[in-house]
């Protein structure tokens, strides 16, 4: 009698085995839609970069090497085709990531410009939530942009506001997206 409590607890843990590698184990979806850090082993770790330096917009960064680049006075954009440089909009295979450089008006910072620009441009915010770059305060927000999402990332350093945007935001670089801002530096 004493055997038999154990020989049955035995047999109910191995078929219970048995039903969930058969079945396979129940998933959990997320509860939330917004955007996740990219898991430590993504492709974008895997893919080799060059280095970017702008003394004039005073920032570096790391990009894929396979990227193309087009510079102006106070702007940089990055994408991963020549097609999607000149363009707004993107499809989901492409990525277009575009940093500008403003001056603060007297007075302004961080959140008082952000708020003139709401002001100005009313944006469907979908998401909005602090970060850092580069050890600095930032928001980042998903946001509508015409027909499209797109990532923007407001940043201050010094007198200087940094639009940081990417877009589109559910393309399947932002692992990509995700390592350029991870390697952003402001240069003195």
């Amino acid at each position: 009698m004493k055997f038999i409590l154990p020989i049955i607890l035995v047999l109910v843990l191995i078929s219970g085995y048995f039903m969930l590698s058969k079945n396979g184990a129940p998933s959990i979806a997320p509860k939330s839609s917004q955007i996740q850090s990219p898991n430590p082993t993504s492709q974008a770790e895997l893919t080799p970069v060059r280095s970017y330096m702008n003394s004039s917009l005073k920032l570096s960064l790391n990009y894929p090497e396979n990227w193309q680049i087009s510079e102006s006075g106070t702007d940089v954009i990055f994408a991963t085709t020549k097609e999607s440089l000149g363009k707004d909009e993107t499809r989901k295979e492409e990525l277009r990531v575009f940093i500008g450089r403003t001056p603060l008006l007297q007075g302004q910072n961080l959140e008082k410009y952000i708020s003139d620009i709401d002001k100005r441009s009313k944006p469907n915010i979908f998401d909005q939530k602090s970060i850092l770059v580069d050890r600095e305060k930032a928001i980042r927000r998903v946001t509508s942009l015409g027909n499209y999402e797109a990532i923007v990332i407001y940043v201050q350093s010094g007198t200087k506001i940094y639009t940081i945007s990417a877009t589109p935001a559910d393309s399947t670089f932002m692992p990509a997206f995700d390592q350029m801002l991870q390697s952003f530096k402001f240069l003195p």
